[in-house]
């Protein structure tokens, strides 16, 4: 664990300043949403998938929102946030963190886990989605990310993950079976929700357990619901 970390600080990031989380919300509605998803019940486990349905920068957003929120949170938690969202990665650009390398060479061979690691603050290590360079299925389904997620796992008591859109692309569901726990993020309007509860549905039928659907309205994300609509 020490060596990732070092590696990682050394490569530098953002420090966080005031009452604004690094993508520039309120950090107390992070705060509440992590607690409500790690400390209530709602994620029975340590490793969370957060995504959207449609294309939308909620869920990134949300993502690094939580991160930050848990890295903070008593101080002691150790947080990565892995970039998965092979479509469209966008982690590295709303953390100013370096884009390669990433998640696509250490599951390719081409790095190190420690040499993958973004740090962005105390407790909290970003992994970007490197170069994907269209090998985006051939990734997310090959053995070696299964043990990148399990040896990230072991390293950090708390893994978010990004995914990319749900009703668009099957990536979701392939990780589903992987990261077990679902956050979706929806934006407030009522189609979006209807989306929200589709992709919901296609992410349990793939292997998902659902920690709730955040409405993600300006500034802050609300609190999750099982409600789709």
């Amino acid at each position: 664990m020490a060596d990732t970390r070092t590696a990682a600080k050394a490569r530098g990031g953002l420090a966080p300043s005031g009452d604004v989380d690094l993508c520039g919300r309120p950090k107390e509605a992070f705060r509440r949403l992590w607690g409500t998803l790690f400390y209530s019940g709602r994620a029975a486990g340590k490793t969370v998938m957060v995504c959207s349905a449609e294309r939308s920068d909620a869920a990134p957003r949300t993502a690094c929102g939580l991160a930050t929120a848990g890295s903070e949170l008593g101080g002691a938690a150790r947080v990565a946030l892995l970039d998965l969202d092979l479509r469209s990665p966008r982690i590295h650009r709303l953390l100013h963190a370096a884009r390669l390398p990433g998640v696509a060479e250490v599951v390719t061979g081409a790095c190190s886990l420690v040499a993958a690691a973004r740090y962005v603050r105390p407790g909290l290590d970003v992994f970007p989605a490197g170069d994907v360079a269209g090998r985006e299925e051939q990734i997310l389904v090959s053995d070696r990310l299964a043990t990148f997620v399990a040896d990230v796992s072991a390293e950090y008591d708390y893994v978010l993950a990004t995914a990319a859109r749900v009703t668009h692309y099957p990536d979701a569901q392939i990780l589903a079976g992987l990261l077990r726990q679902v956050l979706i993020v929806s934006d407030p309007a009522e189609e979006a929700r209807r989306a929200a509860g589709k992709a919901r549905k296609l992410l349990e039928r793939a292997g998902g357990r659902s920690a709730g659907v955040v409405i993600c309205s300006s500034p802050a994300p609300q609190e999750p619901t099982d409600t789709d609509g």
